[in-house]
């Protein structure tokens, strides 16, 4: 955990100073506070499962982490906070103050000693039987419009694409290398 995450206590140097102000880009969002048409996909029953188990470990709605991943996916990360920082109603989620949980602690039990294998997406192939209706401000919509116009495909088709790369990467999982001795590409010192 420690690779991604810095404890607050290690911030003993930046003590005293005040906060940065996170810069937003100059994009004008003064348009986007309002929710008023919706994006609906369909997404695999495997990624409804994943989209479950996140929403509830960050504690937010599936609806309002697609659309956070929506935001972040066209306008970046650095707006998307920085929208936070100021409270501005586009990045607010709808039952929160603020879209983040400062100090979420997921209640598990110590004494679990083995856990269930996730289902794994087997492919894009896969077929997406679980249907979500997403509120956007227009926009946003007409943004994902574009992007998935360039990339000639749909709307629906773009939008599972990005959220099945946000949720599960880019690069597949193949356990295989990991069970040689050593593991191939791997040199003893």
């Amino acid at each position: 955990m420690d690779f991604f995450f810095r404890k607050k206590d290690d911030r003993k140097a930046e003590e005293g100073k005040p906060l940065l102000q996170i810069n937003l880009s100059g994009r004008p969002y003064n348009s986007y506070s309002e929710r008023d048409t919706c994006i609906k996909l369909w997404l695999p029953e495997s990624i409804k499962e994943r989209l479950n188990e996140v929403s509830t470990y960050i504690d937010t709605s599936i609806s309002d982490f697609l659309r956070q991943v929506l935001f972040i996916h066209l306008y970046g990360r650095v707006d998307f906070l920085g929208l936070l920082q100021t409270k501005h109603p586009t990045a607010l989620n709808s039952h929160i103050d603020t879209g983040i949980a400062p100090d979420i602690t997921p209640q598990v039990e110590l004494s679990i000693k083995a856990v269930k294998k996730p289902k794994v997406l087997k492919s894009v192939q896969e077929k997406s039987t679980a249907s979500f209706k997403i509120w956007v401000p227009s926009q946003m919509k007409t943004d994902l419009e574009r992007l998935a116009a360039k990339h000639k495909i749909s709307l629906s088709n773009y939008a599972r694409r990005v959220i099945i790369t946000h949720l599960l990467g880019n690069l597949p999982y193949d356990s295989a290398p990991f069970k040689q001795s050593p593991p191939f590409a791997t040199e003893d010192y």
